[in-house]
């Protein structure tokens, strides 16, 4: 998710998605007055660097006089620079955070809210909830650049091996999965994983979704103690009921 701080919103950039500038003013119609240079920050893995640096090059030739600074880093480091950013008053004009993180810095007051500048930012083309993403409290801090669909990896040819086929999973429930899962793991006699569960906040957002709760409610947590409960214990309730081993 792409957002942007409170310095000037200084051209509109469809191809960042957002942009902002640090300094310089703005003529009427939103153009900068001069050169300008822009920061933007993201984490990602090499593909995500090539993409990302297309759309720079695209946006800086549509606007020749705006100069756009990467601050690329990995992911375990980006959020303490971030963080040191911030404090610091120093952070880059447009910003890339995940959704987990979209509350925090927006209670923080640093960033600016994306409706004033409607005008330049076209969203016309994206599903509404994924505008909704960036809203926290109705108002509106960013914009969604990606979005990941969470999946279960099959080894087929591990199931050959044990002399199973995967069945239709269309219409798998949580208990057929989990009998699937405990058939692999006794079979192999406990020397293939049936099942790892989800052990991670995506997996907990869906986990909420899936029994008509949230995780959260703008900038509260909105999951029920119990509902969580069930879920941070999954781990170990598999592991009871001979999905696998955690030593394996």
């Amino acid at each position: 998710m792409l957002i942007r701080t409170t310095a000037a919103v200084c051209a509109g950039a469809a191809a960042l998605s957002l942009a902002a500038c640090g300094a310089g003013g703005g003529t009427a119609n939103g153009q900068p007055e001069g050169d300008v240079t822009i920061g933007i920050s993201f984490w990602g893995p090499d593909s995500r660097v090539r993409l990302t640096q297309q759309v720079i090059d695209g946006f800086e030739k549509e606007h020749p006089n705006i100069h756009v600074e990467e601050q690329y880093s990995d992911w375990s480091g980006y959020w303490d620079k971030l963080a040191t950013q911030v404090a610091g008053n120093n952070a880059p004009d447009v910003l890339s955070i995940d959704e987990m993180y979209l509350a925090s810095y927006a209670s923080q007051g640093i960033l600016a809210d994306l409706s004033a500048y409607s005008d330049t930012i076209d969203v016309s083309q994206f599903d509404q909830s994924l505008v909704d993403m960036g809203k926290i409290d109705g108002t509106w801090y960013g914009i969604a650049n990606s979005l990941q669909a969470y999946a279960v990896t099959v080894n087929k040819d591990l199931l050959a091996q044990y002399g199973f086929e995967l069945p239709d999973t269309s219409t798998w429930t949580w208990d057929d999965f989990k009998a699937f899962a405990k058939e692999v793991y006794r079979k192999s006699d406990g020397k293939v994983i049936g099942a790892f569960p989800m052990r991670n906040a995506y997996g907990l957002q869906l986990w909420a979704r899936q029994h008509g709760e949230s995780l959260f409610d703008g900038d509260k947590v909105a999951i029920s103690p119990e509902l969580l409960t069930e879920f941070l214990n999954m781990p170990a309730q598999w592991a009871k009921e001979g999905l696998y081993d955690f030593n394996v």
